[in-house]
């Protein structure tokens, strides 16, 4: 378990759009920054589905990502599982909140 990254993401959907994040693993000082880049689809009101391909910059790592962004009582909980082609056993589940503006 590893409680570590740090996300910025952005998501824009009426019924299909996109996402993008930025993210860093192991605190914002590691040098371990990479980018996701992705469609969107909103499922319902309180529900957006995405995937995409993402790249970690400092190794050179290729990555896909897919998730689920849950809006309950206007907080969004981001689920989402990153599977990491280059190191597998790096690959897993990330769950975080935010904020919506």
């Amino acid at each position: 378990f590893s409680a570590s990254a740090n996300y910025l993401r952005y998501v824009k959907v009426k019924n299909f759009g996109f996402y993008a994040s930025l993210y860093t693993d192991y605190g914002l000082l590691s040098g371990l920054i990479g980018s996701t880049v992705g469609i969107s689809a909103q499922i319902n009101n309180k529900m957006v589905y995405y995937i995409g391909g993402g790249f970690e910059f400092e190794w050179g790592e290729v990555q896909l990502e897919t998730g689920l962004i849950l809006n309950i009582n206007k907080i969004p909980i981001d689920i989402s599982f990153r599977y990491n082609f280059d190191y597998p056993s790096w690959s897993g589940i990330r769950l975080g909140t935010g904020f919506r503006f």
